[in-house]
């Protein structure tokens, strides 16, 4: 049996009470995050204008052997 990949996670909220983030903001954004293996699994839009970010990547051999030490 195969284990299940484990990931982790990178949230991030954009825009304020007054002014919603910029299209351009989020592609940059998100061009980033892609070019770091990250991939967006939401975008939600929470108080006023800001928009909150959900992405995930899978956690490299090196990351998960540390993460499983005490």
């Amino acid at each position: 049996m195969t284990e299940p990949i484990q990931c982790e996670y990178r949230v991030q909220t954009l825009g304020s009470t007054w002014h919603e983030p910029k299209d351009s903001e989020i592609a940059t954004l998100l061009s980033g995050w892609g070019a770091e293996g990250w991939e967006m699994v939401s975008a939600t839009h929470t108080t006023g204008n800001k928009l909150m970010l959900v992405a995930r990547r899978p956690l490299s051999d090196i990351d998960r052997r540390r993460r499983s030490y005490p």
